[in-house]
């Protein structure tokens, strides 16, 4: 891992989460019966993953479909470009369109998230 550019914190975090899922895979089966912000609270327990790793879990492992990690650079970079003609806005702005997204906020973020690899 660290020949792939992996610096050693995120090595041990790797190694120790991967642990972790093979020695407690009930705990990740229990997950899917749990709503979001306790997923997101159990997840976060885990040494390495922050907010932002467990709101990608939700969407990309989980398929939850109303999700909004308001920290993601690559997020906000594609709703600056669509919704701000590329000029920083400041969350409460953001949230704000985002709030219209609801019940579907992942999908409007893979939306963005297209936007902002075509840039």
């Amino acid at each position: 891992m660290r020949s792939c550019g992996l610096s050693g914190a995120k090595c041990r975090y790797i190694k120790s989460i991967s642990e972790f899922v093979l020695n407690h895979l009930i705990f990740f089966k229990d997950l899917i019966s749990k709503p979001d912000d306790k997923v997101i609270e159990e997840l976060i327990k885990l040494n390495g993953v922050g907010e932002w790793t467990a709101q990608m879990f939700l969407i990309f492992g989980l398929n939850r479909i109303d999700i909004f990690a308001p920290k993601d650079a690559g997020l906000l970079k594609g709703i600056r470009h669509v919704y701000f003609d590329g000029e920083i806005a400041d969350i409460s702005q953001i949230q704000d369109i985002v709030k219209k997204w609801k019940p579907y906020r992942s999908i409007g973020s893979w939306y963005m998230w297209q936007v902002a690899n075509s840039l």
